[in-house]
C-alpha cells in the first residue's frame, strides 16, 4: 500500500468571522506548503529575516519510501500487531456509534472496537493509546494519543482517523517493508537559552502641530508605550480624503495617569487654538481624549466629539494580572519551544524563530504594556478602578464612536510579537514583513508539522510523530495562555478585550473591525 502524495487540510480561523484575507486551504504536496486565501488565490508567504529557512517536513522523515503503511493504519490481526508493538488490549468494547467528540465521528454502532497500550518511547511521559475499529476482516486506526515530554511540563495530543479506504498491494509492501525504516531521528533536546533577538526600545518625538486650512479641527492621542509616530501612516491617509484645519498629533507622557495625560492634552490643544475639535485616540489615548472632552464639555469652547480605537473604555483584563507572572509564563513555553525542537540559532526554522521571539524579551514587552504595576496608567485601566467608573459615569453630550477591533485568535501573539519587533522598521501589516505574513506563516509552520505527524503516524515512526505533536502542543500552548492572559478566550485585538473596547454609552455609534489587524497595528492597518 503505498500513501497519497498530496494531503489537503482545510483551516478556519477561530473566534472573530473570516476575512478575504483569511486562510481557507492549506496544501501540502511534493515538500511543499501553499495557502490559499478564501477567494482560492495563494497567499504569498515570505519570512521577516531571510536567515529564517523556508520548513520543509521531508527534512526530517528521510528517504520514501520507508516502511508499509499498513503497518499502523491497518493491521490485519489486531493481536499480532499489539505484540509487535510491545502492546497490550487493555479494553474490548463495541462503538456507541454516532458524533462522539467535536466533528469525529465513531463507526457505526455495534462494531468491535480495541483500545492498545503501547509502551512508551523516551519522548513520552507515560504510555500512548491507540484505538483500532473492526472492518472487513481487517482492524482500522480510530484515534491515536500520545503523551509528549517537555523539558519542564507534559502534554497530550490526540490525532483522529476517519473514512479510510485501501486497496491491498503485496508486491508494493513488500517493496516498502525491504526498504526498511529510513526516518530521521528527531534533533536531541537543547540546553542553550534563545537569544539574537531583542525587544524594542519605545521612542520619543516631538508633539506635532499642522494647520491644513480647513474647518475642522482634529487631534490624534497615542496610547501606552506609544508616541506620536504610531499616527503617522494614518494621518497621512486622512489628510489625502479629509481637508482638516488644525491637526494636533501630541506627544504625551503614556505612563502617568489618564488625569495628568488629559491635562497635558487640553494644554497642548490650548496653545495650538482653535475650538470645536474631535478628539481620536488609540488604545489609553482613547481614555485621554475621553477625558480631556469631559473637561472641554465645561467650558465655552467645547469639543464636537470623540473617537475611541482599540480603547480599554471598561479596562484591559491583562492589566488584572503580573507582569512577571505574563512575562515569566510566556518566556517559560518560549524556552520549552525552543528546547523541545532542539534550536541552536533563531533561524534554524519558523518554531525556533517564535520561541526566541516570545523568551528574549518580546512577552515582557507585551506584558509591560498592561501588566506593570509600578506603571501609574495601570492602575486606571485595570477592570472596574475607580478612575474607569468616574470616566464612565460623567453625562457626556459630545458625539461618541467607539472602533472595535476583533482579531483572529489563532496565532494573535505571534501578530504582536512581529509588530513590537518590526513595526519601527515599517513592516506593516500588510507587508511581506508584517503581522498577517507572521500569522499565516505560523498557521503553515502548525499544519505542516501536523501533516509531518500524521505522515509518521502512517510510517510506523513513533518517535518522530511524538516529537512533532510536542511541538505542536507548545505551539497551542503559547496561543492558549496569551488568550486567556488578554480576553479568557473570548474576542479581543490581541491585547484589548473587544467587549471593552466598545464606547460605554449606548448612544454611541461603533464599528466593529472583524478579522482586524492587532492592537499594535490597528493605527497603521489598511482596514
Amino acid at each position: 500500500m503505498i500513501p497519497a502524495a498530496t494531503f489537503v487540510l482545510n483551516a478556519w480561523p477561530t473566534g472573530s468571522t473570516a476575512t478575504n484575507s483569511g486562510v481557507s486551504v492549506i496544501r501540502f504536496a511534493n515538500g511543499q506548503v501553499t495557502l490559499f486565501d478564501s477567494n482560492g488565490e495563494p497567499i504569498p508567504v515570505q519570512n521577516p529575516n531571510s536567515s529564517v529557512q523556508n520548513y520543509n517536513p521531508f527534512t526530517l522523515l528521510g528517504s520514501n519510501p520507508g516502511s508499509s503503511v499498513i503497518h499502523t493504519l491497518v493491521v490485519p490481526n489486531i493481536d499480532t500487531f499489539a505484540s509487535s508493538e510491545d502492546a497490550t488490549i487493555v479494553k474490548s468494547y463495541n462503538s456507541p456509534g454516532g458524533t462522539q467528540y467535536e466533528d469525529v465521528a465513531y463507526p457505526a454502532s455495534g462494531t468491535p472496537m480495541v483500545d492498545l497500550s503501547v509502551a512508551a518511547t523516551s519522548y513520552e511521559t507515560q504510555n500512548s493509546t491507540w484505538t483500532y475499529y473492526s472492518s472487513n476482516g481487517y482492524w482500522i486506526a480510530h484515534a491515536i494519543t500520545s503523551y509528549p515530554k517537555f523539558p519542564s511540563g507534559s502534554g497530550s495530543v490526540t490525532t483522529y482517523f476517519q473514512n479510510v479506504s485501501w486497496n491491498d498491494n503485496s508486491s508494493a509492501d513488500s517493496a516498502r517493508a525491504a526498504k526498511g525504516n529510513t526516518a530521521l531521528a528527531p534533533p536531541p533536546s537543547t540546553t542553550s537559552q534563545p537569544s539574537g533577538l531583542s525587544a524594542p526600545s519605545s521612542t520619543t518625538s516631538s508633539t506635532i502641530v499642522n494647520s491644513l486650512g480647513g474647518s475642522q479641527n482634529v487631534s490624534f492621542a497615542h496610547g501606552l508605550l506609544s508616541n506620536p509616530g504610531t499616527w503617522s501612516r494614518m494621518t497621512g491617509w486622512l489628510n489625502q480624503d479629509f481637508l482638516f484645519g488644525t491637526e494636533v498629533v501630541p506627544s504625551l507622557s503614556s505612563t502617568d495617569h489618564i488625569s495628568s495625560q488629559a491635562s497635558s492634552l487640553e494644554s497642548i490643544l490650548n496653545s495650538a487654538g482653535g475650538n470645536g475639535y474631535v478628539l481620536i485616540g488609540h488604545s489609553d489615548g482613547g481614555l485621554v481624549s475621553r477625558a480631556a472632552a469631559q473637561y472641554y464639555q465645561g467650558t465655552t469652547t467645547p469639543t464636537k466629539g470623540v473617537t475611541t480605537v482599540d480603547s480599554p473604555n471598561e479596562g484591559a483584563d491583562i492589566a488584572g494580572w503580573a507582569s512577571g507572572e505574563v512575562a515569566g509564563v510566556g518566556a517559560w513555553i518560549g524556552q520549552d519551544l525552543w528546547d523541545w525542537i532542539g534550536c541552536g540559532s533563531p533561524y534554524d526554522n519558523w518554531g525556533c524563530y517564535i520561541g526566541a521571539l516570545a523568551f528574549d524579551g518580546g512577552f515582557a514587552y507585551l506584558s509591560n504594556w498592561a501588566a506593570n504595576t509600578a506603571v501609574p496608567v495601570i492602575g486606571d485601566i485595570t477592570p472596574s478602578s475607580s478612575y474607569l467608573g468616574q470616566l464612565n459615569n460623567f453625562a457626556e453630550s459630545f458625539t461618541q464612536v467607539g472602533v472595535v477591533s476583533n482579531t483572529p485568535q489563532l496565532w494573535d501573539e505571534v501578530r504582536l510579537l512581529d509588530d513590537a519587533a518590526f513595526m519601527r522598521f515599517n513592516c506593516y501589516p500588510e507587508t511581506w514583513c508584517g503581522e498577517r505574513v507572521a500569522a499565516d506563516f505560523t498557521n503553515i509552520f502548525f499544519y505542516t508539522l501536523f501533516v509531518e505527524e500524521i505522515y509518521a503516524w502512517l510510517n510506523g515512526d513513533w518517535a518522530d510523530a511524538i516529537w512533532l505533536a510536542g511541538i505542536q502542543v507548545d505551539m497551542l500552548a503559547l496561543d492558549g495562555f496569551w488568550n486567556t492572559v488578554v480576553s479568557g478566550g473570548a474576542a479581543s485585538d490581541g491585547l484589548v478585550q473587544s467587549s471593552s473596547q466598545n464606547y460605554p454609552y449606548s448612544g454611541a455609534t461603533q464599528y466593529q473591525i472583524d478579522g482586524a489587524d492587532s492592537h499594535l497595528g490597528s493605527t497603521t492597518s489598511t482596514y
